[in-house]
């Protein structure tokens, strides 16, 4: 098997960071927590105990609280502490541990 490394200029062209990397995540009423690419789409969410992450799509309900890992002016292609950080909640979310250390901004819900 050969392997095609990808330059970050080739990135727009392949695969976007931006759809595969969280952007930020949504917290529930009820303690689910449901992380969310750039385009707001949802992409995986696990129970309040951190336990039983699936994917996740549609419309999330209940919102209580938004958490961000990037923004625009530090965005993933521009920034590697960025990515970085993106790159860190989505494991951390996977093996059920807290991604507060990824956040750099949070707004309660209205």
């Amino acid at each position: 098997m050969t392997f095609k490394f990808i330059k970050a200029d080739d990135l727009d062209n392949q695969v976007k960071l931006k759809d595969v990397l969280p952007y930020g995540m949504y917290i529930t009423a009820d303690g689910t927590e449901v992380l969310f690419d750039r385009h707001y789409e949802p992409m995986y969410a696990r129970d309040a105990k951190g336990d039983n992450v699936q994917r996740a799509s549609g419309f999330v309900e209940n919102v209580v609280k938004q958490v961000w890992f990037y923004n625009d002016t530090n965005s993933l292609m521009n920034s590697s502490e960025a990515r970085l950080r993106s790159e860190k909640a989505l494991v951390l979310f996977v093996i059920g541990d807290a991604v507060n250390d990824c956040v750099i901004h949070e707004k309660e819900a209205a």
